[in-house]
């Protein structure tokens, strides 16, 4: 006790063993009374309110208010005022600060922006799966605009897919996704082209020989493939499930050519395409007819629903090589060796008029609206008015027999022998350009508004602009002669005798895939939507194949 007072007194100031100091406690201050702030105060006893932001677990709440203070300040000292604040905080505080500010600090600019001008901006999107996977994944609105149908649209359109005009009315535009599945029904269907298809069925046709089995003519819609056999066998499939639906019976020789009509109105208000697989647009009929000719000089009218032979129409005198039907018209036209062309009412089984000119066998025909054009062994092609019977032009400047001709109704393309192509004006008669490039016999042939392709016994397949008369792609396609060429805006389609069914990409001329396992020989293939008919020999049994590349349903229904 004596040293406690002892060192209270003061006494001896020098610590000792026994010493014991305690400091004298001032008074407390009490603290100023809270004033307005402004950047010069101090910021060190500074009260925060929780109330505005979300509270950590055992964090004291505050009475005092800052942000009404904050609020007053300039920008200048509203900066100043942070940086003193961010400078005393701790990591932890500074991490918990940025959970806040940084949901704070994003912008959702397509949802800022014009719909137009988002949409226009989403447009430079180049691959799909960054559009129907990243974009649309984003949020509810970026997915309703990645669904519009005006950016559907601009994609078809930027991968050569066809819009059809019901999507540019305006009751469809505004169905959301509308634009979108049609897209994708075309992109899986693409791809099922490049990387699968579906076998409908595969028949081995019966034949009573087997040098009799040849395919001579395809023809197909999109209900039914008729194939012409040189055993007099008609053999009709149906093109949606590749079932052997009925044989025609009743030619005595070979069948050497077939055309098929399918059954509808003549006043069908769509536009429609040129048939390049040998078939027409009907005249209101209610059965689908096929029209025959052949060996035996006759041509013969079928029903392809019941198979019944509706006319036999006799006149001409050597075998018939090629038919034509119009579009939208009972008339048939016939090309025979004995060189002449015939002209017959299908409807009433009548024969309008015959068509004399050709020195020699008419190969080849088409026609377009009420002219036909013909090719014949006498190296000349003939430009006819089916409805006077005039012969309005004598095309001439091939060296050699003409196998193959083309028309659209503003050009006319011709091919054979001589191993030149010439495309000629139907109105004047005159040639307006000769296409070389193919070494041997010119013998299949296909327009378009923009292209010409032509096969030819030498394997090549060879495009060509119709603007610039230049060839477009050169294709080795076959070892050996091209027996048959089809393409559209994507794909060409081609068959060999080397066995082997090829197909390439139409702009580029790009191999893609062989569509079958090599044959011994392939005669005819064509395709109408998508499903693909093929004709060939393998183990020396004439077979059809027939292939599907519509997408599965399952597929159709994925979200994208």
């Amino acid at each position: 006790m004596a040293s406690f007072r002892k060192g209270i007194s003061g006494g001896n100031t020098s610590p000792g063993p026994s010493t014991l100091y305690i400091p004298i406690a001032s008074p407390p201050t009490p603290a100023p009374s809270p004033g307005p702030f402004t950047h010069n105060h101090d910021h060190n006893n500074l009260s925060v309110d929780m109330t505005h932001f979300p509270l950590v677990k055992g964090v004291q709440k505050f009475a005092y208010d800052p942000t009404h203070d904050f609020s007053s300040l300039d920008e200048q000292a509203r900066l100043e005022y942070l940086n003193k604040i961010i400078a005393q905080c701790t990591l932890k505080e500074l991490s918990y600060i940025s959970t806040i500010v940084n949901p704070l600090l994003k912008r959702d600019f397509l949802r800022e922006l014009p719909v137009e001008l988002a949409l226009h901006i989403l447009s430079y999107i180049d691959d799909l799966y960054e559009l129907v996977g990243n974009v649309a994944g984003v949020c509810k609105h970026w997915r309703r605009l990645s669904n519009d149908n005006w950016l559907w649209k601009r994609m078809c359109q930027r991968w050569g897919f066809e819009v059809p005009l019901h999507l540019e009315a305006s009751e469809d535009v505004a169905v959301p996704g509308s634009a979108k599945r049609h897209f994708k029904i075309l992109y899986l269907q693409r791809m099922r082209w490049l990387h699968g298809g579906t076998p409908l069925r595969n028949h081995r046709l019966p034949i009573s020989q087997p040098d009799m089995g040849v395919v001579t003519s395809l023809a197909m819609d999109k209900d039914w493939i008729v194939a012409g056999l040189a055993d007099t066998k008609i053999h009709v499939f149906s093109c949606r499930t590749g079932v052997l639906s009925r044989t025609l019976v009743g030619c005595q020789g070979g069948v050497w050519a077939v055309w098929l009509i399918e059954k509808g109105s003549w006043s069908s208000p769509s536009p429609r395409k040129k048939n390049t697989n040998s078939g027409s647009a009907g005249w209101g009929q209610k059965t689908s007819l096929v029209v025959s000719g052949g060996c035996d000089k006759v041509v013969r009218v079928w029903d392809v629903e019941t198979g019944r032979c509706i006319h036999t129409l006799e006149g001409h005198r050597a075998t018939i090589r090629c038919v034509s039907v119009l579009d939208h018209r009972p008339i048939a036209v016939s090309g025979s060796r004995d060189s002449t062309l015939r002209v017959w009412d299908i409807d009433s089984g009548q024969l309008l008029r015959v068509l004399e000119g050709h020195q020699s066998s008419v190969r080849c025909m088409d026609a377009h609206g009420s002219i036909v054009v013909s090719g014949s062994y006498d190296n000349t092609c003939r430009v006819w008015d089916i409805d006077t019977g005039l012969c309005l032009h004598v095309l001439r400047g091939h060296l050699n027999q003409i196998y193959c001709v083309s028309y659209d109704g503003i050009r006319i393309a011709s091919g054979g022998l001589d191993t030149h192509v010439r495309i000629w004006d139907p109105v004047s008669g005159a040639c307006l350009a000769l296409l070389q490039g193919h070494t041997a016999l010119v013998c299949q042939i296909q327009l378009s508004p923009t292209i010409l392709a032509t096969g030819g016994s030498d394997g090549r397949v060879i495009t060509f602009s119709l603007e610039t008369y230049s060839i477009l792609q050169r294709i080795a396609a076959h070892d050996s002669s091209v027996t048959t060429l089809q393409f559209d805006e994507n794909f060409l389609v081609t068959g060999g005798n080397d066995g082997r069914v090829r197909l390439f990409e139409t702009k580029t001329g790009k191999y893609f895939r062989d569509l079958t396992e090599p044959a011994e020989s392939v005669w005819k293939v064509g395709y109408a939507g998508n499903v693909c008919a093929i004709m060939c020999k393998r183990a020396r049994k004439t077979v059809m194949e027939v292939w599907s590349y519509d997408p599965p349903e399952v597929e159709l229904e994925k979200v994208w």
